[in-house]
């Protein structure tokens, strides 16, 4: 049934190709979860670095603010936390 000595999934009747879709599926969502990931821990580096400054995280990654307010909300974060406080400045005498 084939041209060659190779028999691939293709020549299979698809009630038997089925676990094959299933295991893209699972790799396709494995994908999909080291990407969120990633893009995750980029946008925390990118608020601690900018002080929690959206613009300037943006900047920082190549992005528009509008982008990063998104994924920021997306991933339920909170870019206020990220924002550096200046104890170490005392008031001059």
């Amino acid at each position: 049934m084939t041209k060659t000595d190779v028999l691939d999934c293709d020549h299979l009747p698809p009630s038997l190709q089925v676990k094959d879709r299933e295991s893209h599926r699972k790799d396709r969502n494995k994908l999909s979860s080291v990407v969120e990931t990633q893009e995750r821990l980029l946008i925390i580096d990118a608020l601690k670095e900018s002080g929690g400054n959206q613009t300037k995280a943006a900047r920082i990654l190549g992005t528009t603010k509008r982008i990063i307010q998104y994924k920021i909300s997306k991933m339920g974060l909170d870019p206020k936390i990220y924002r550096k406080k200046n104890k170490d400045i005392s008031p001059m005498p």
